[in-house]
């Protein structure tokens, strides 16, 4: 499903991209001074276009990718050659008739169109050739981290300012999903950012050692050291940490880890809603977060996140749940 949404994307803004130039060739062209009705302008894009998608499905997958570099050098030529050819013939007749009108030699805009042409062309036709590689070394580096993954257990970590990284599964609590990019917290504390979705880290990883805890957040299962009614409880440098499952999806997350471990559970975390100030007892995670704050009073809802290890939302939502029970100063920030 998701491929195919990126493929509707991809496709969406390749129309888009042809659109535009469409509309550029008919406000102003090399061709404007002489094509005389629009939709020439037109005709002369899918030229290019045609131009640059067989060069992009055919000749760099057939030639280019395949080592016959001279053969898909000889062909591309061509094929622009043939390109700005048909372009000129498009003209050509119009041509004629401003030279009729105007009683003029146009001689010197035939000498110096088709390399102007050709020169724009090739820029098409060289900037779809950067496209199409990147998309087939993209395409390659998640192949082969879809092999080091399921063959040595480890996951690559990319980032543009390291080196890469191989990071083995037993070093990783969880993977969360913020501002477009996935944070990988490992045991020590450690955290690094890498590309994707977590559909993506789902795919390379062997399902029997994750589990989905919610949209944002998925928990390696090593790393869980005991579960609530409301939480996954996992260990983070030493200190237990408590991620909250999918509200409307609480009972079937307890149904999923009780098969998978049912000595883990602890039933001590109530969900029973009591009034404030009559022996409501709190949840691990909001006790956990009052005794930060009452050793933090000044700390900003991005400190919080970033000390407890939630996601921004998450810090805001449990400080509003304790003003909301009276054990939180409204005038502490968030």
């Amino acid at each position: 499903m998701e491929t195919r949404k990126q493929q509707t994307i991809e496709i969406a803004l390749h129309m888009l991209f042809w659109i535009i130039v469409c509309i550029c060739f008919c406000l102003t062209s090399l061709l404007r001074p002489m094509a005389m009705v629009y939709w020439k302008e037109i005709v002369s894009t899918l030229f290019i276009g045609g131009m640059v998608y067989f060069n992009y499905f055919v000749l760099i997958p057939k030639f280019l990718l395949r080592g016959k570099k001279v053969l898909f050098w000889i062909c591309a030529i061509l094929l622009l050659i043939a390109t700005v050819s048909a372009e000129m013939l498009l003209v050509d007749s119009d041509i004629h008739k401003r030279a009729v009108w105007l009683h003029g030699d146009l001689s010197p805009y035939y000498s110096t169109a088709p390399f102007a042409l050709l020169f724009r062309d090739f820029s098409f036709f060289i900037c779809f050739l950067l496209l199409k590689l990147y998309h087939i070394n993209v395409i390659a580096l998640k192949k082969v981290e879809k092999v080091v993954t399921s063959e040595i257990y480890k996951l690559i970590i990319i980032s543009s300012s390291e080196k890469p990284q191989l990071i083995d599964f037993n070093d990783i609590v969880y993977f969360l999903f913020e501002d477009g990019e996935i944070v990988v917290t490992l045991k020590s504390g450690e955290k690094k950012q890498r590309s994707g979705s977590l559909s993506d880290i789902e795919k390379m990883i062997p399902s029997e050692l994750w589990v989905r805890v919610n949209r944002q957040t998925l928990v390696m299962r090593d790393s869980i050291v005991r579960y609530t009614p409301t939480a996954i409880c996992v260990a983070i440098n030493g200190k237990e940490v408590s991620i909250p499952y999918y509200f409307t999806k609480q009972d079937e997350m307890i149904s999923l880890l009780k098969a998978w471990n049912s000595d883990l559970y602890s039933p001590d975390d109530s969900r029973e809603e009591k009034p404030a100030g009559e022996g409501q007892p709190l949840s691990d995670d909001l006790k956990r977060l009052l005794d930060y704050l009452n050793g933090h009073p000044n700390a900003s809802v991005q400190q919080v996140a970033k000390d407890l290890y939630l996601s921004t939302r998450t810090a805001q939502r449990r400080m509003t749940e304790l003003r909301q029970l009276g054990l939180l100063n409204s005038s502490k920030k968030g």
